[in-house]
């Protein structure tokens, strides 16, 4: 007669499931404070990284200002070429363009790179380039997207993801590993640049980062700030 195993009864598999599930929830719990310790250690490099990007970003695109001035009067002089004649006052067409698109491009490079002066300095300045930052804000405010993409994009946007590929080919690997994700958060920083200047001025800074970035103490900034200033 072959033989049987006897079933198990209602409350014996009950207890077994107890028991494998007490023994998992112990170990569990045991590991949850060194998880929750591993989630908070990577946010917090993760945030003190994505600034020093950041401020690495800004100082990269300051040490390459005159590429801007120059590619702008580059364009202004060619577009200039190709009008030719007067227009309806008498004054010559080539001119009157030249001195159009200096204007309408001069405005959108030189917020970014004072957005970018916001990002190392922490302040905009005092209250006389509040106005002047005020006057350019509401000038830039009456372009539309299409015009500030087209003043933005040649002048600010290629040279800048040029030097940092640039700077991706010549450097080290730990370089290799930051220079990527400097260019997603300058990408970000131009959207908003397009789309909300005001936003960016209050907050230069995306706003995960300014978490970060708002528990430096007053006296690194100052420090920061008198070593820029020459000595009297």
């Amino acid at each position: 007669m072959p033989y049987r195993q006897p079933r198990l009864s209602g409350r014996c598999v009950r207890r077994v499931f107890a028991r494998s599930l007490s023994k998992f929830l112990s170990k569990f719990l045991r590991i949850v404070p060194y998880i929750i310790y591993r989630i908070y250690d990577y946010l917090w490099l993760r945030l003190n990284l994505d600034r020093k990007c950041i401020i690495y970003l800004a100082v990269r695109l300051l040490s390459i200002l005159p590429i801007f001035f120059y590619r702008i009067h580059a364009d202004a002089a060619r577009m200039a070429r190709h009008a030719r004649g007067v227009d309806f006052f008498g004054r010559d067409l080539g001119e009157v363009v030249r001195k159009n698109m200096l204007a309408s491009r001069f405005l959108p490079v030189s917020l970014a790179i004072r957005a970018l002066g916001v990002v190392m300095t922490g302040s905009i300045g005092n209250s006389v380039h509040r106005v002047l930052l005020d006057m350019d804000l509401f000038q830039y405010s009456l372009l539309s997207q299409r015009e500030r993409f087209a003043a933005t994009y040649e002048t600010f946007f290629l040279p800048s993801a040029m030097c940092l590929a640039v700077l991706y080919a010549d450097s080290n690997k730990k370089m290799r590993r930051v220079i990527p994700r400097t260019y997603e958060l300058f990408t970000r920083f131009y959207l908003r640049l397009l789309r909300e200047p005001e936003a960016l001025f209050r907050n230069p800074m995306p706003p995960r980062i300014i978490e970060r970035g708002s528990r430096i103490s007053q006296r690194s900034r100052l420090a920061l700030r008198n070593r820029n200033t020459p000595d009297q």
